[in-house]
C-alpha cells in the first residue's frame, strides 16, 4: 500500500499550529511525562482517524505494516534543537512531513489506535 504525503494531508485534521506541546530545557522524565500529555489528547481528540482508515489492512499484521511503510516513508525524522523539546500532535506531524522521535511516537501510536491495535511505550 502506496499512501504518499499529499494523500495523507486530505485525510487529517487541519492543524491550528498551536497544537504543539512546547517545553524547554526537560529531563528525560518530565520529557517522557510531556510525550503521554500528547498521547492521551490523541487519544481524547483522534486528528487521524481517516487516514488511519485509509492504512487499515486485512489483519493487524498487514495494518502494522501498513503503517511502518507510511511513517518510514513519508515523515523525515528532523531532531529538535538542543534545550528545545516540542512534541506534536499527529495532524501537526502528517502535515508537516517530520517529526523527532517523540512526535513520531504519537503519531505512530495514534494511527495504531485508531485501527484498533493497543500499544505501549518502552523508553
Amino acid at each position: 500500500m502506496n499512501i504518499s504525503l499529499e494523500q495523507a494531508r486530505q485525510w487529517v485534521d487541519k492543524p491550528l499550529y498551536t497544537e504543539d506541546i512546547i517545553y524547554n530545557e526537560l529531563e528525560v522524565d518530565k520529557i517522557i511525562a510531556v510525550i503521554h500529555i500528547a498521547d492521551e489528547e490523541e487519544s481524547e481528540h483522534c486528528t487521524v482517524k481517516k487516514l488511519a482508515a485509509q492504512l487499515k489492512g486485512g489483519s493487524e499484521i498487514e495494518t502494522c505494516q501498513n503503517i511502518w511503510e507510511f511513517m518510514r516513508s513519508n515523515i523525515k525524522y528532523v531532531a529538535d534543537k538542543l534545550g528545545y523539546e516540542r512534541v506534536r500532535k499527529a495532524n501537526r506531524v502528517i502535515q508537516d512531513g517530520e517529526a523527532d522521535c517523540k512526535s513520531f511516537t504519537v503519531t505512530t501510536n495514534s494511527l495504531l489506535r485508531a485501527n484498533g491495535i493497543k500499544s505501549l511505550y518502552h523508553m
